[in-house]
């Protein structure tokens, strides 16, 4: 109903722009697409072994702490926002193949670097995280990614939005890694 909502929203305000139908239709297409696409995100590997041997000693993947070094951009709201959507990620049946629980445990410890929710008239959201994975009962650390979150959507570009879009791109991160595949 939303994606309905604001493809004529923006259609309504081409033809008021005296845009042709051709370039209104294209428009309108365009941020049909984005709204349905939502936010997404890219993990990378900034240091770390996160080769399967390493990685095959952990069964259990924790929660840690999220924090930031940029309180003026990364507000206690967004924190909050992250925590959560991380938390209820995390706690999700997909990754139970790969970290069935029990045994060793990483601790993910997110510092969120960026955050900007999308302007009223273009441009784009992102929520940058740094995360560290420790080893839960040494501390040592095993490795740090980079993820970056961005959304153009025009309904799902808020915190939690793309909370949700970097914990589960962390998490096929760390699957593949675990299962060999290119991480």
């Amino acid at each position: 109903m939303r994606v309905i909502a604001v493809v004529l929203a923006g259609g309504l305000l081409l033809a008021s722009a005296g845009c042709s139908n051709v370039q209104m239709v294209g428009h309108a297409a365009g941020m049909a697409f984005q709204a349905v696409k939502g936010a997404d995100a890219d993990a990378t590997l900034i240091r770390g072994d996160f080769s399967p041997s390493r990685l095959a000693v952990y069964d259990t993947l924790l929660p840690g702490d999220v924090t930031t070094d940029v309180p003026p951009i990364c507000d206690s709201g967004v924190l909050a926002k992250v925590r959560r959507e991380f938390t209820e990620t995390l706690a999700g049946e997909d990754l139970r193949k790969a970290f069935p629980g029990g045994g060793r445990a990483l601790k993910i410890n997110v510092l969120c670097r960026f955050f900007k929710e999308k302007g009223m008239i273009g441009g784009e959201g992102r929520l940058d995280w740094l995360v560290t994975l420790a080893d839960n009962s040494t501390g040592e650390a095993v490795g740090v990614v980079f993820v970056e979150g961005v959304s153009e959507s025009p309904i799902q570009h808020g915190a939690s939005d793309m909370a949700k879009a970097n914990a589960k791109e962390l998490l096929k991160f760390l699957r593949k890694a675990k299962q060999g595949g290119e991480a």
